[in-house]
């Protein structure tokens, strides 16, 4: 959950991979492709890839395998869909009721039986200090300030004196890249607005976005 050890698992086939279902009793990982308009699946280590589902007439965007079916959200109806995991014909199963211009993206399953997993972070944060939010590694935890960055000296999670702040949909967010990492650093809650903002600029004297 750090981010690190990154492994391509399918190859560059794909063209507009979007929805990711894990299934942990076969561990296989199920995906769709919004732009080939299909449903595959491969083993956890990217072995034996297949296609299980696939149309033209339907543009899925998310999927969750639950009870031997695969339900999917699709953009060109804005619904949802059933199918057999063996990637029978799909049922239509509900018109999801969305504003203009938006479709049904992530699909999950609540389910109440499901038996919840433990990592390294379960007991005591994984030993980090409690500003830190604890992301497992394969067999270590990475601590990391849950905005703002460690100051060198003192340690402690605090907002640097320069960043970035940028619009990205409805939200506003302020990011800091590392020069050394992968990383950019949450500085501030995201700030939700109303509209849709294209630009945006800072005032100094008021410390106003």
């Amino acid at each position: 959950m750090s981010g690190r050890g990154r492994e391509q698992l399918v190859n560059a086939s794909q063209m507009r991979p979007m929805g990711i279902f894990l299934d942990f009793a076969s561990r296989r990982l199920y995906w769709v492709d919004a732009h080939l308009d299909t449903i595959n699946s491969c083993n956890f280590d990217g072995t034996n890839p297949i296609r299980v589902w696939s149309t033209s007439l339907i543009e899925p965007s998310g999927v969750v395998l639950y009870n031997r079916n695969l339900y999917f959200t699709d953009w060109t109806s804005s619904g949802i869909y059933r199918t057999a995991s063996s990637g029978s014909d799909a049922s239509y199963l509900q018109n999801v009721k969305l504003p203009r211009f938006s479709g049904p993206n992530g699909l999950v399953v609540y389910n109440k039986s499901r038996i919840a997993g433990s990592t390294l972070c379960s007991r005591s944060n994984g030993g980090c200090p409690g500003d830190r939010i604890c992301l497992p590694e394969l067999h270590d935890v990475r601590c990391v300030c849950s905005y703002g960055v460690a100051n060198i000296t003192t340690g402690v999670c605090e907002a640097p004196s320069t960043f970035l702040v940028f619009t990205e949909g409805r939200t506003v967010r302020g990011v800091t890249p590392s020069a050394t990492s992968l990383w950019a650093y949450e500085v501030f809650p995201a700030i939700n607005t109303t509209g849709l903002p294209l630009a945006i600029d800072y005032n100094a004297v008021g410390e106003q976005f």
